[in-house]
């Protein structure tokens, strides 16, 4: 009887796992890095961007974000090949138990990345493949990143490229987006609020929904105490914490000035390696005379802006249009 259901499981998952060997491993990390445009004396004054993300080396993901990572998202990511099968098979019970009705989750860091990596779930909606047939693909090419990549290579992936809601995307454009913070000086209970996100990035971004972060905050917390990461002590205190934002995001420039770097850069290095990013841009701008003109302006149009009777569209209202979403 087993072998038969070997034979009729291989037999089944050939083609996925045929269509898991034509992705090329080595583009896994083809993401868009932002281009830093810099003063004459070499200082940043703006940023050329679609995804907002500010790339970290592994060795400076803190301890405390990966704890936080692999307690909420897979608490045997040291162990396993790509996939879970503890996890899978609470799953399977889980669908079963439900009626068809799937109410907890198997996908390993991994498998989100390959996911994430490969627009596995878009190309499944172009296939008008099911869920499942797509994470049948997802499985087998999660196992071949296992094979070609270190652990410690798979979470950098992950986190730099990971969607931490808000428009923001990879840890330290979240941890200064959120909390005005270097990742190094998070608190476990915020690393905790930013790994919470990804479960939805929409609706538990601490920006949308303050409740719903720290409710999952919570969980993550919990979950690390369970895992022997923290103590019970040390719950009790962390989950009594609010979430507190304190933005100070990366912004990307989005003045007259700009728009003309940007413009020159693009026609310089050609549309498509404009829009994959990473250039330094040196301009012989200097910064406090940028900032300079900038304060002025803001002055200027304030003085207008107050005047009695005054109803055109304002400064304010101009900024929020340009931000990323």
């Amino acid at each position: 009887m087993c072998i038969v259901a070997f034979i009729a499981w291989n037999a089944y998952s050939k083609p996925y796992r045929d269509r898991a060997m034509t992705y090329d491993l080595e583009r896994i990390n083809d993401i868009e890095v932002p281009s830093i445009i810099l003063d004459r004396h070499g200082r940043e004054i703006g940023r050329i961007f679609v995804e907002n993300r500010s790339m970290m080396a592994f060795q400076d993901i803190p301890q405390n974000f990966i704890n936080a990572l692999k307690a909420g998202e897979d608490s045997r990511f040291d162990t396993h090949d790509g996939v879970d099968y503890i996890g899978v098979a609470r799953a399977a019970q889980k669908l079963v138990t439900n009626r068809g009705e799937i109410t907890q989750g198997a996908s390993t860091i991994t498998q989100q990345l390959a996911r994430d990596a490969y627009s596995l779930k878009a190309e499944a909606k172009r296939r008008q493949e099911s869920g499942f047939q797509r994470k049948m693909v997802e499985m087998f090419l999660a196992q071949r990143i296992e094979r070609r990549y270190r652990k410690d290579e798979i979470l950098g992936f992950f986190v730099n490229r990971s969607f931490l809601g808000s428009g923001y995307y990879g840890l330290r454009s979240a941890a200064l987006g959120y909390f005005g913070k270097e990742p190094k000086d998070l608190t476990v209970y915020e690393c905790a609020s930013i790994v919470t996100v990804l479960r939805n990035p929409f609706e538990l971004s601490p920006m949308n929904n303050l409740e719903a972060n720290k409710k999952g905050r919570d969980h993550v917390l919990w979950r690390m105490k369970e895992e022997g990461m923290i103590t019970d002590i040390e719950l009790a205190s962390y989950q009594s914490m609010p979430v507190k934002l304190n933005p100070r995001p990366l912004q990307r420039g989005t003045s007259h000035v700009y728009e003309l770097i940007a413009e020159e850069a693009r026609n310089a290095i050609g549309e498509d390696a404009f829009a994959k990013g990473g250039f330094t841009i040196r301009t012989t701008i200097l910064k406090e005379a940028q900032d300079a003109a900038l304060a002025a302006l803001q002055s200027t149009l304030s003085a207008i802006e107050s005047q009695p009777g005054y109803m055109h569209a304002k400064y304010s209202d101009y900024k929020k249009s340009t931000l990323p979403p």
